[in-house]
């Protein structure tokens, strides 16, 4: 909005200052100068006239100047030779009618706003469809028809928008419909899900038996291999009983021959028959046997106690389990 107006040198005027309000009304003698106002106004904001004769006579120049409500200033200045516009700390030179794009910008103003004094009242006698075009021309109305289309369109668009949502509601409520009895089906499946809980603690428990009746059968079997060494013990400690008789029994008839060897020599016969000897030797042999033998039952028997320590000690975590199956529920 323009707060003030100041005029120099122009027409009648030589210095005058206004201050402009939203309704400001110049009241005056015939020829006091009112219309030179108006038409100060018209020309800073038009360029109308364009010319020298708007300069008041006896002067070199003149200057209308306008004060907008931020405080910025427009001053237009015209000369013989020169015509500017200065709008704050910007000066723009003025060709032919035209004015300034920034300065056209910045006042919003066109020939529409102007009613002269001789002029007829103003659109009154002018048709409707050239009253439409002057305030086509100030309000530019063809945005109105655009925004108004775009509206329609929007809505448009927006109501087939909300059809199709209620349509999706509809069909959602009735999938939903389906699942009245969710609660019931959320306990029945908490019911299950304890079922496989147990089941798996079951499985667990099951596997464990599993594994301890393996752990049986494998201590089984080195008890039947046990049980077999023990056998060879029974028969080694019998041939080493054996083998005792034979070798105190051995020892007495080398002693013999020894004797008998020094008897035979100073009598000159010859040594008894070596049979005897050799038996001896084939008992020594088998002695051997037995030796080896006796090592493989010790081996049997350090077996024997480590199966028996197994056994103990899986007997023992075998009475700590459940003595029902968790499978069937019948007693183990």
């Amino acid at each position: 909005m323009l707060t003030k107006l100041k005029i120099q040198n122009y027409q009648k005027h030589s210095d005058l200052e206004i201050k402009l309000e939203p309704i400001t009304v110049v009241v005056g003698r015939t020829d006091s100068g009112k219309s030179a106002i108006a038409r100060a106004i018209r020309w800073v904001t038009l360029n109308k006239p364009n010319g020298t004769q708007i300069v008041k006579r006896g002067e070199k120049e003149t200057k209308v100047g306008l004060k907008f409500d931020d405080n910025q200033t427009l001053v237009k200045r015209r000369t013989k030779t020169t015509q500017t516009y200065k709008l704050g700390n910007e000066t723009y030179k003025a060709f032919g009618k035209d004015v300034p794009e920034p300065i056209s910008d910045r006042l919003g103003i066109g020939e529409l706003n102007f009613q002269q004094q001789h002029d007829s009242p103003l659109w009154f006698n002018e048709p409707p469809g050239k009253v439409a075009e002057h305030l086509n021309e100030i309000f530019d109305l063809k945005i109105i028809d655009k925004v108004l289309t775009a509206a329609k369109k929007k809505t448009t668009q927006i109501a087939a928008a909300l059809q199709v949502y209620a349509d999706d509601y509809t069909a959602e409520e009735e999938a939903l419909s389906r699942y009245a009895d969710t609660d019931m089906l959320q306990n029945d499946f908490n019911t299950l899900q304890d079922a496989v809980n147990d089941k798996d603690v079951h499985g667990q428990q099951l596997l464990k038996l599993a594994e301890i009746l393996q752990e049986w059968e494998d201590n089984a079997t080195h008890a039947a291999k046990a049980s077999v060494c023990v056998f060879k013990w029974a028969e080694v400690l019998e041939a080493w009983e054996e083998w005792d008789k034979v070798y105190w029994h051995s020892r007495a008839l080398s002693d013999a021959l020894t004797r008998y060897d020094k008897v035979s020599r100073y009598k000159g016969r010859s040594v008894p028959d070596e049979k005897p000897v050799e038996d001896y030797i084939m008992h020594v042999k088998h002695i051997r046997n037995l030796e080896e033998l006796l090592a493989e039952c010790n081996g049997a028997a350090s077996m024997v106690e480590a199966s028996r320590f197994e056994y103990k000690k899986l007997k023992k975590e075998l009475d700590t389990l459940p003595q029902i199956c968790p499978e069937c529920g019948k007693p183990l």
